[in-house]
């Protein structure tokens, strides 16, 4: 939700390319205490003063944003593009791998789970943006400190601190953004310290319409719609409720309890229906609904003399979702659901201590564990033969229709256990060491039924996956607002039980996915230049890299029944994989005078991908990486005051040609115009001007105002299931008691 509006930013801090305004003087709290924390890299040094590609957003940066989501906001932050599948579900990615590929931490913990599977990771949405005090993106293979899975990156959505700094018994607090062409949300709640107790409790309402877009968007619809600017299909309605209390008896401890659920209702996929894709034989494909409940105990202590301060963290995760398809398949009406369950238990432990050697060593230490459970269900309603009527499907479901399609088999787990060492040595003013090293290990357990996709007989799909990875990185401060970095990272990511097991429909109905119980584990190696600049509001940073991944695991379209069309997915493991790039981000300003400030930003990612394996025949052949050969970015001016800012921006993005196998009947690469029924994958261009402006009063009012996309364009980004919004206004005001 909103922070205290007006807080005073973290001057440390690598500001994204929409820029903050001067700050306003913060109220007076009593400070936290200073006790150790849990984050993506498992250090207290300020991201501008890590020898990482690190953006931190604030709350400060994630309202200025004025997106309708703390993931729609991700957008400004080099090296990371936002695809739409689903409206309700936008998925990040990082460096041009998404899904399960990137590792997502919510407050510090593993968000992954044994059911993501590939393409984009719309759990990510499931966070509700009323509880964030700050989202972290960290790029490059980083398995060492933060865990399996994050072969290009790590995002940690961190959760706002129980009370918000606030002194008084009763603070309330309440923010609603309106917006003409994508519908509203609100949000409210009460921080609070009594005592030794802090706390917060709050929640948030979005109901959002079907999404108005551009000027030619009318002649991209299907199904009769020529005329009409609404794209069918792109609404949505969702809820969230949380509460976080805090206890600090003494300075040197403090625990804390975080809770909450957040719900998304009839969330529709867009390229699962007729007016979206032109296949008539899809119906409706959506989630209703979709729920992830959290449950988090903290504990963190700061010991006397020469033990280490403590962070020990328990967490429970619960992630429901119930996929409903209809279509008409062999000239019957078809309905399916598909209920499943995905149940975490986990405990982490990190200590920290500082030993002055040779320079002062700070040394991290400790451990993960975490054990999946799913529970699923399917049921299926159909016509009889040639009957098209709906009213008159019956439920045929029967055990072993169940236990084959299914989408993952009932009862699956998986087990992980890791330990890991990190030391970071500073050994003079300018140069400092970073080196760790973790030991991972996965299992995983899942009883198959003979029939299910790629299975033809009953037989457990058991496996374990063990990694050693390490971390290797060199700090150089060439003055006090300027460090270059280098660095060596390995990641590492298991399987999942979606790749091994799993039965889906990819691509909106697209293909059918054929589980394969033989893969091996992913690893990673990024081998990165940087350089950031800080100082007082300019920042700079620029970045390149290169990964290597080996046995990655990807696409492989199959034509199943050798009629000529491909209709099969299969994950399989390539040779290898290479991925370069380059970010280069920037806010430089001029001082006007002692209060005004005009700034020029821009940030700028380019990434190329390619992939390698070897046909029957053993001959070695080149593919693209999907959606891994892009440029984009934004750039701007800001005009900004004590309490006030108004800028103007251009968001762009190259054309999208390199494509790989599949995309040609993507539906969410339909971007060509009239009634056609078929792409070859490849994407336009584009580029769309906005205008924002904002104000506030001290800490007590906000009000945030823009205008997207002023010159009404038609446009998809890259993997988008729908067109974005046209000319959209948007207004949003935030209070503060």
């Amino acid at each position: 939700m909103v922070a205290l509006i007006g807080a005073e930013p973290d001057p440390n801090k690598v500001t994204p390319p929409v820029p903050a305004p001067n700050p306003a003087p913060s109220p007076v709290a009593d400070p936290a205490p200073a006790l150790i924390e849990v984050n993506a890299t498992r250090l207290d040094r300020a991201p501008a003063d890590q020898p990482f590609t690190y953006t931190r957003l604030e709350r400060e940066d994630i309202d200025q944003q004025n997106q309708r989501t703390a993931v729609d906001a991700l957008d400004a932050v080099p090296g990371v593009f936002v695809q739409r599948t689903s409206t309700a579900q936008a998925s990040p990615y990082l460096r041009g791998l998404t899904g399960y590929q990137t590792l997502q931490l919510f407050d510090g913990v593993r968000y992954n789970h044994l059911m993501n599977r590939s393409g984009p990771n719309q759990y990510a949405a499931m966070i509700p943006d009323v509880s964030l005090g700050a989202v972290d993106v960290v790029l490059g293979s980083g398995s060492t400190v933060q865990g399996s899975d994050g072969l290009t990156g790590t995002i940690d959505w961190r959760l706002a601190e129980a009370g918000r700094g606030t002194t008084d018994p009763v603070t309330p607090f309440g923010k609603g953004r309106f917006a003409t062409a994508e519908g509203y949300t609100t949000q409210g709640g009460v921080d609070g310290k009594l005592g030794q107790f802090t706390y917060t409790a709050e929640g948030s309402w979005s109901d959002w319409a079907e999404r108005r877009g551009g000027d030619e968007s009318g002649d991209r619809l299907y199904g009769g719609n020529r005329h009409d600017r609404r794209i069918p299909n792109t609404d949505y309605r969702e809820y969230s409720y949380a509460g976080r209390v805090a206890w600090t008896p003494i300075p040197t401890a403090r625990t804390e309890l975080s809770a909450g659920r957040s719900s998304q209702l009839h969330a529709p996929r867009t390229d699962g229906y007729y007016e979206n894709t032109n296949d008539s034989s899809r119906i409706s494909r959506y989630f209703s609904p979709e729920t992830f409940t959290y449950l988090h105990l903290r504990q963190r202590l700061d010991l006397p003399g020469w033990l280490p301060a403590l962070a020990l963290t328990g967490w429970y995760h619960r992630h429901d979702e119930t996929q409903i398809r209809e279509r008409i398949t062999g000239g019957r009406y078809r309905r399916e659901e598909f209920r499943d369950g995905v149940t975490t238990y986990g405990s982490d432990l990190q200590a920290t201590g500082t030993l002055n050697l040779l320079g002062q060593q700070t040394w991290t230490w400790g451990g993960t564990y975490y054990r999946d459970t799913s529970d699923n269900g399917y049921l299926r309603y159909q016509t009889p033969a040639n009957v098209t009527n709906p009213e008159r499907a019956g439920d045929v479901t029967t055990s072993a229709l169940e236990d084959q399609s299914t989408t993952l088999p009932d009862n699956s787990r998986y087990v992980g256990l890791a330990g890991f060492v990190q030391n970071d040595w500073q050994f003079d003013d300018r140069w400092s060491v970073l080196a760790g090293l973790r030991w991972s290990r996965a299992h995983w357990n899942a009883h198959v039924r003979a029939g299910r996709s790629g299975f033809a007989t009953d037989q457990d799909v058991r496996g374990e996956a063990d990694a050693w990875t390490g971390n290797l990185r060199l700090g150089y401060r060439v003055a006090e607002p300027l460090l270059t970095y280098a660095g060596i990272s390995q990641g590492f990511r298991a399987p999942t039980l979606s790749d091994l097991a799993g039965s889906d429909l990819v691509a909106g109905g697209a293909f059918t996915l054929r589980a394969n119980p033989d893969l091996d584990a992913e690893r990673a190696t990024t081998y990165e230049l940087g350089a950031k600049l800080d100082r007082e509001q300019d920042h700079a940073g620029v970045a390149v890299f290169w990964t290597r991944i080996t046995d990655q695991i990807q696409a492989e379209y199959v034509d199943s029944d050798g009629n000529g069309t491909i209709d099969t997915y299969r994950p399989t493991n390539g040779e290898r994989a290479d991925l370069r790039g380059l970010e280069v981000s920037w806010d430089l300003g001029l001082k006007l005078d002692a209060n005004l400030r005009l700034a020029w930003f821009q940030s700028t990612s380019v990434i190329d991908g390619e992939s390698r394996s070897r046909n029957a025949k053993g001959d070695t052949v080149r593919t693209n990486l999907p959606r891994a050969n892009l440029a984009w970015g934004r750039t701007g001016l800001n005009l900004s005051g004590t309490d006030w800012y108004a800028l103007t921006q251009v968001r762009w993005s190259g054309p999208y040609g390199e494509t790989s196998e599949g995309q040609g009947a993507d539906p969410r690469h339909y971007t060509v115009r009239g009634n056609v029924t078929s792409s070859d994958g490849t994407m336009p261009g584009w580029w769309v001007w906005d205008v924002k402006a904002g104000w506030r009063k001290g800490d007590h009012l906000r009000i945030d105002f823009a205008i997207e996309n002023l010159l009404d364009a038609t446009y998809r980004q890259l993997g988008s299931s729908a067109d974005a919004t046209g000319i959209n206004a948007v207004l949003t005001l935030g209070v503060r008691g």
